[in-house]
């Protein structure tokens, strides 16, 4: 299987999404962003689900023409939407049936699949005595079962404890290779198990495609670099800092960035330390200061976020008083461990094969 040819130009108005992409043939691509980015928007208008405009091509087979039962296109959803009168393998047999396969054919494919997925012995049984996990592994086996030509997957594993989703993870990630997918996931986890690139949305529209390691060593918007627990500041260079508003955040330039370009400055958390509480005095080398918009947990620690920037605080640095929103604090932050990059890096809206 060599993967087939997906070509996305499509318009929701009503959603305000605007998207053309081309993701790479036989890889999975990661979709993510904020919640209301138009992740599922995407997902829903290749499935049928969701109305568009323009066009969605599957080796360049116009799809929004078609009915939901004609577009070759395996949904995986949060939920498995499995149907409860019906057996683990009717269910599986549902799609081929759907689209004319003759019974003992379509009870004869769905017997395979389960037998290759190790779920032979549940094909008699019906989904309200299936766990939570065997249900989605079903519904995986019902989503193969046609021999999609593209797999939707829209958050497989968020109602699945972590140990369901650890065995998921490997059943996917095998029955994915060599096949064109989309994957929307707010979970690192899922990006590193299973996507070769990434695209990244930001209010309907793409910010950023390409291979995984490069939107993740170098994220593009502030939510990949959340998503991997660093801080991004998006603004101007200016000598060896990148200045936002009253933020100067210094760092290493990369690449033959000129003076005033887009840049983006890219910090760890774990290397930024609390000074203490905002001065009128001058700042010392690599402070800066911020206003305190949160103080939450992570791990066993506390991240303090402020402008953008977050401070990874020890569990005994963490046990004298925490500032508290909206105080002003002062930030060391450490240069030599923040890269500083192109703003709009990956911004190609076609992936390279």
């Amino acid at each position: 299987m060599s993967g087939a040819v997906l070509d996305i130009d499509i318009a929701v108005p009503r959603r305000d999404v605007h998207l053309r992409l081309r993701p790479a043939p036989g890889r999975t691509t990661a979709v993510i962003g904020p919640n209301g980015a138009g992740k599922s928007t995407l997902l829903g208008a290749i499935g049928g689900v969701v109305g568009a405009r323009g066009s969605i091509a599957v080796d360049e087979r116009e799809l929004l023409a078609l009915p939901v039962h004609r577009r070759r296109v395996g949904f995986l959803q949060q939920r498995p939407g499995l149907f409860d009168h019906m057996s683990v393998r009717a269910n599986v047999a549902f799609g081929l049936r759907a689209t004319g396969t003759a019974r003992r054919e379509a009870d004869a494919r769905a017997t395979e699949i389960l037998e290759r997925l190790d779920l032979a012995h549940l094909a008699e049984r019906k989904p309200r005595a299936l766990s939570g996990g065997q249900a989605q592994r079903v519904a995986i086996a019902r989503a193969l079962a046609t021999d999609p030509a593209l797999m939707l997957l829209d958050e497989p594993f968020a109602a699945l404890d972590a140990d369901a989703a650890s065995r998921l993870r490997t059943v996917l990630s095998e029955a994915l290779a060599e096949r064109t997918a989309l994957l929307v996931t707010h979970d690192l986890l899922d990006v590193l198990a299973l996507a070769d690139d990434v695209a990244v949305l930001e209010s309907g529209r793409l910010a950023a495609i390409g291979p995984r390691a490069q939107i993740l060593s170098r994220p593009p918007t502030a939510f990949a670099a959340h998503l991997v627990g660093k801080s991004l500041v998006a603004g101007r260079l200016e000598g060896d800092c990148v200045v936002a508003g009253d933020l100067r955040v210094p760092g290493v330039v990369e690449g033959d960035l000129r003076e005033g370009a887009e840049a983006c400055a890219l910090i760890d958390p774990a290397r930024a330390r609390l000074v203490g509480p905002g001065a009128a005095g001058p700042l010392g080398a690599g402070e800066v200061q911020v206003e305190v918009e949160s103080v939450g947990r992570l791990g066993a620690g506390v991240v303090v976020r402020g402008s953008g920037l977050a401070v990874l605080l020890g569990a005994s640095d963490a046990l004298g008083a925490l500032p508290a929103a909206g105080e002003r604090i002062t930030v060391r932050l450490d240069p030599a461990s923040t890269p500083i990059y192109a703003g709009g890096h990956g911004h190609d809206q076609r992936t390279p094969s």
